[in-house]
C-alpha cells in the first residue's frame, strides 16, 4: 500500500510538473498572435471597458421601438478612460469614430498609461456635426506592462447653452460611436511579452484545474488529457478574444478558482460519509462524479453571468430587494408595469443578508453575490438529484429481494449530469430570476429532507444509535516502559547481585490514569449520547421538515402557490396508498402543512391579501377543446427547447422502464415516502402546465427538471450499463447537450434586456 501510494504521489507529481511547462509554452506562444479589436461603443458589450462615461444612448425604451436602426453611442466627460488588460506590450494602431456633435470648440488629448500622450498631430478634429475617424499610434514602451489604459481629455459643453429651449444640462465631451485597436505591422518588433498580472494567473489557473480533477478522483493520465484540453481552449481563447478573457481574468479569477478547487475537494471527499449518514452508500468514484458535475454547473453559470459585459433585467429588482433588507424591510409588495401586485417574500433577501457584510451597501458587489449564491444553490441540486434516485431505487432493490452496493448508481449519476446540462435554468438565470431559482432549490431541499425522514422512520434500523460503554471510556491505562541499564545500576538496584553481560534489559509495567480533564470529557461524551442525542436527533426529524416547508413558502410567491398544490396531493397519495405506515406520514404532513400555512400567513401573506384583487390584465381564462390541444403542442415545443429532444425522449424512455419493472404495482400498494413525493411533483407541476398555457401562470418547468432529469437518468443509466457501446452512446448525448447549452449561453450574453 505505501509503496502505491509513493507511485501515485510520484505520478501525480510529474503531471503537475508537465502541466506547469505545456501551460507556460502554450500561453507564451499564444500571445505571440496579434489579434484586433473593436468596441461597439453605447452597447452592453462596452462597459467592461470604459470608465467614467455618460451612460449609453438612445434610451433602452428608444431601443425597444421597431424603428431603431441600431446606431448606439456614449458622450465622454472632460476625462474618460478605456482600459484594454492584457493585450502584451506591442506597438499598436488606435482608430476612434467621434463627432464632436454641437461642441462649439472640439479637442481631444489621449494620454497612454498616465506617462505617454500621443501627439497633437494625429488628435485634429474639425467642429460640425459629422463622424471624424481619427487614427494614432502607440509606441510599445509606452505600456511595457502590456496593459492599456486610454485616458481621453476633451473639453465640454451643455446642450442647454447651445441649443435654444433646451433644459439639458450635462457636460457633455465627444460623441463616440466605436473605438478599434489594432497591431501596427509598420513597426517590427520582437517576441510579445505577456503582461505579468495576466500571464502568472493563467499558469497558476492550470495548476489548479488539474488539482480539481485530481479532487474528483481522475487518474493522472485523464487528469493530464483534460487539462492539456483546457489549456488548449484558453490558448485559442487568448489569440481569438484575448480582450474578453483577460478582462474575465483581471477580475480576481485566482481566489475565485481556489474556492471552487475546495469546494470540489470537500464535495468529493466527504460527499460519501454525508451519503452514509443518511443512509445511501456512495463511494469516492460516485462522489467524485457528482463532484464534477457540481463545478460543470456551476462555471456553466458564473462564467457568462461574472463577465463586466453581463447584466440581466432582473437582477436590479434583486439587489433593490436586497438593500431594502439591509435597511430592515420585511415586506416587498413589487407592483409590475401592468399594476399588478407582484410580491417577493423575504426568505432569500434575509440568508444573504449575513454575507453582505462582505460587500457593502453598492450595487456591483451586491449584485455579485446575488448570482454566486443563486449559482452555488444551483450547482448543488445535483446532490439532491442523485439522493432522489438512491432513494427510488432502495424500495426497487428490496421488492426483488437483492442487495446493491456503492459505485453502482449509474441512474442517479446520469440524472445529475443531464440536470447539469437543461437549458433551462441557463434561461431563468439569464433572466436574473433568482428568487425562481432560489424556491425551487428550498423545494427539492424539503422533499429530499422530508421523504428522508418519512423513509428511515419507517423502515430502516441503522439510524439507532449505539449506546457508549462507560467502563471502557475511563479506563487506567498499561503500560509496559523497556529500558538498558548497565550492570553497575543493576548491581546497585538488585541488592548486590553480579550480572555476565555488560547491559541488561529490564521490563516495567504500571498503570497511568486518564487525566480529570479526559475522564469528564468521557462522561460528558456518554451523557450526550445515551440522554441528549437520542432525543434531539427524533425531534430534529419532526421540526427540520416543518422549517424546511416554511422556508419554502417564504421563498418567493410562485413557489407558495405551487408547494401548496403539492402538500396537497402528497398527503391525499400517502393517506389513499401508503398503507398504514402511509397513513401515519399522512397526518404528520398534515399538521406540518397545516401549522406551516399558518405561519407563513402570519409572517407574511397577510399583508398581501390583495393580491388576487389587485389591478392588471389577466389572461382569458379558454378550456375549449380547441385550447387544450394548442396547450398541449405548445408543451411539447416547450418542452423540446427546454430540455432538449433527446432528454425528453430519454425521460419517456425511462418511465417506461419503470413501467415494465416486475412488481412495480406495488408502489400504489404500499407507497413509498419517496415514490409519493414524485408522482404529487408531478401532479402539481402537470395542473401548473395547464394553468401556464390557460391561464398564464408560469415557471412550471423548473418543477418539472427533477422529474424530466430522474426518467431521463433512468433511461441512459440502463444503456449504460450495456458495455462500451452504452458508455459512448451516453457521453456523446452529453456531449452534444453541452455544447448546445455553452451556444445557448453565449447567445445571453448578447441578448438585450
Amino acid at each position: 500500500m505505501s509503496l502505491t501510494r509513493r507511485r501515485s504521489a510520484s505520478l501525480g507529481c510529474l503531471t503537475l510538473i508537465a502541466v506547469f511547462f505545456f501551460a507556460v509554452i502554450a500561453f507564451g506562444l499564444a500571445y505571440q498572435a496579434k489579434p484586433g479589436y473593436s468596441i461597439d461603443v453605447g452597447t452592453r458589450l462596452d462597459e467592461a471597458y470604459l470608465a467614467d462615461w455618460r451612460t449609453k444612448e438612445p434610451a433602452e425604451k428608444e431601443r425597444l421601438k421597431p424603428d431603431w436602426d441600431g446606431f448606439s453611442y456614449r458622450f465622454t466627460n472632460a476625462e474618460s478612460k478605456i482600459d484594454l488588460p492584457g493585450l502584451g506590450s506591442q506597438p499598436l494602431s488606435v482608430t476612434m469614430r467621434v463627432m464632436p456633435s454641437l461642441n462649439p470648440n472640439p479637442s481631444l488629448k489621449v494620454i497612454v498609461n498616465e506617462k505617454y500622450q500621443v501627439p497633437d498631430q494625429y488628435l485634429k478634429i474639425s467642429p460640425g456635426e459629422v463622424f471624424q475617424e481619427i487614427t494614432f499610434p502607440i509606441p510599445p514602451n509606452a505600456f511595457a506592462d502590456g496593459n492599456l489604459h486610454l485616458k481621453l481629455l476633451t473639453p465640454t459643453w451643455k446642450p442647454a447653452d447651445v441649443i435654444k429651449g433646451s433644459t439639458d444640462k450635462r457636460e457633455l465631451g465627444l460623441l463616440v460611436d466605436w473605438v478599434k485597436i489594432e497591431p501596427n505591422i509598420a513597426i517590427s518588433t520582437g517576441l510579445i511579452r505577456p503582461p505579468n498580472d495576466i500571464f502568472i494567473p493563467l499558469v497558476i489557473s492550470s495548476l489548479l484545474v488539474l488539482l480539481i480533477f485530481f479532487a474528483i478522483g481522475l487518474p493522472p493520465l485523464y487528469a493530464l488529457l483534460g487539462s492539456g484540453l483546457a489549456i488548449g481552449g484558453v490558448s485559442y481563447w487568448l489569440v481569438f478574444d484575448r480582450l474578453n478573457l483577460t478582462e474575465l481574468i483581471s477580475k480576481d479569477f485566482i481566489r475565485s478558482l481556489f474556492f471552487i478547487w475546495v469546494a470540489v475537494y470537500l464535495a468529493a471527499e466527504f460527499g460519501p460519509k454525508l451519503y452514509r449518514a443518511v443512509g445511501i452508500a456512495v463511494n469516492r468514484r460516485e462522489a467524485g462524479w457528482l463532484a464534477g458535475f457540481f463545478l460543470l454547473n456551476l462555471v456553466l453559470l458564473l462564467g457568462v453571468a461574472l463577465h463586466p459585459q453581463f447584466t440581466s433585467s432582473d437582477l436590479g429588482l434583486n439587489i433593490h430587494l436586497l438593500q431594502k433588507a439591509q435597511a430592515g424591510q420585511l415586506i416587498f409588495p413589487q407592483q409590475l408595469p401592468t399594476g399588478q401586485l407582484a410580491p417577493y417574500p423575504p426568505a432569500y433577501y434575509y440568508l444573504l443578508l449575513p454575507f453582505t457584510s462582505l460587500t457593502g451597501g453598492d450595487d456591483a458587489p451586491i449584485g455579485a453575490l446575488i448570482k454566486i449564491a443563486s449559482a452555488l444553490l444551483q450547482a448543488s441540486e445535483i446532490f439532491f438529484v442523485f439522493y432522489l434516485s438512491a432513494l427510488l431505487r432502495r424500495p426497487l432493490a428490496e421488492l426483488a429481494h437483492r442487495e446493491w452496493d456503492a459505485g453502482t448508481n449509474w441512474a442517479g449519476l446520469c440524472a445529475a449530469a443531464f440536470y447539469t446540462v437543461c437549458k433551462y435554468p441557463y434561461y431563468i438565470f439569464s433572466q436574473g430570476n433568482h428568487a425562481n431559482l432560489f424556491g425551487l432549490w428550498a423545494l427539492l431541499l424539503f422533499v429530499c429532507i422530508t421523504v428522508g425522514t418519512l423513509t428511515y422512520l419507517r423502515d430502516l434500523p441503522f439510524t439507532r444509535i449505539p449506546a457508549a460503554r462507560p467502563d471502557v471510556l475511563s479506563q487506567p491505562v498499561r503500560v509496559t516502559r523497556r529500558f538498558e541499564a548497565s550492570s553497575v545500576a543493576l548491581y546497585e538496584a538488585e541488592g548486590g547481585k553480579v550480572f555476565a553481560s555488560p547491559n541488561y534489559i529490564k521490563e516495567e509495567q504500571k498503570e497511568i490514569q486518564p487525566p480529570l480533564s479526559k475522564r469528564y470529557f468521557d462522561r460528558l461524551l456518554i451523557f450526550w449520547r445515551q440522554s441528549v442525542w437520542p432525543i434531539l436527533a427524533v425531534t430534529l426529524r419532526y421540526l427540520v421538515p416543518l422549517a424546511l416547508l416554511l422556508l419554502v413558502f417564504l421563498a418567493h410567491y410562485g413557489t407558495f402557490l405551487f408547494a401548496n398544490v403539492f402538500m396537497l396531493g402528497y398527503v391525499a397519495l400517502l393517506g389513499l396508498l401508503g398503507g398504514k405506515a402511509g397513513r401515519r406520514d399522512a397526518l404528520y404532513l398534515l399538521l406540518c402543512y397545516i401549522a406551516t400555512l399558518l405561519l407563513s400567513f402570519l409572517l407574511y401573506y397577510n399583508n398581501v391579501a390583495d393580491l388576487l384583487s389587485a389591478p392588471g390584465a389577466k389572461s382569458k381564462t379558454d378550456l375549449s377543446a380547441e385550447a387544450l390541444g394548442l396547450a398541449l403542442r405548445k408543451f411539447w415545443s416547450d418542452l423540446v427547447f427546454q430540455f432538449g429532444l433527446i432528454i425528453v425522449l430519454a425521460a419517456i424512455g425511462g418511465i417506461a422502464l419503470w413501467l415494465i419493472r416486475p412488481n412495480w404495482t406495488n408502489f400504489f400498494r404500499h407507497l413509498s415516502p419517496v415514490a409519493g413525493a414524485l408522482l404529487s411533483l408531478t401532479a402539481a407541476t402537470m395542473i401548473f402546465a395547464l394553468l401556464n398555457y390557460v391561464i398564464g401562470e408560469n415557471r412550471f418547468q423548473l418543477y418539472l427538471l427533477p422529474l424530466v432529469s430522474l426518467a431521463a437518468g433512468a433511461f441512459f443509466g440502463r444503456i449504460w450499463q450495456t458495455g462500451w457501446a452504452g458508455i459512448l452512446a451516453v457521453s456523446a448525448v452529453f456531449l452534444f447537450q453541452l455544447l448546445e447549452v455553452i451556444a445557448f449561453w453565449l447567445y445571453r450574453i448578447t441578448y438585450y434586456f
